[in-house]
């Protein structure tokens, strides 16, 4: 059985520096279930993330205290994005998918 995907992309452009030249700064992140147990984390910008269909909550460590993102949906054979970016002096979150 195939499992959808949640991919976890940090687009910071507006940080001070870049990592290796690129434009994008890789933030250790984890994936946990409802019931709160960790199924998954890895590092932003890494491949896509393969977690069974639910609701989770998605904390992202980055510089500063941990970007929590609750709520995060994922369906069978759907692609669901959770997308980080520089917003002035805040880190807006974006939410992509069902």
């Amino acid at each position: 059985m195939r499992r959808p995907a949640l991919n976890l992309t940090a687009i910071t452009r507006a940080l001070p520096h870049n990592v290796g030249g690129s434009d994008t700064l890789s933030a250790r992140h984890e994936v946990r279930d409802a019931a709160g147990v960790r199924v998954a984390g890895g590092l932003t910008g890494e491949a896509p993330i393969k977690v069974h269909e639910g609701i989770y909550t998605v904390t992202v460590r980055a510089a500063g205290k941990p970007i929590v993102v609750p709520n995060v949906r994922v369906r069978y054979q759907a692609f669901t994005k959770v997308a980080l970016r520089k917003e002035g002096q805040e880190i807006g979150v974006k939410v992509i998918g069902p």
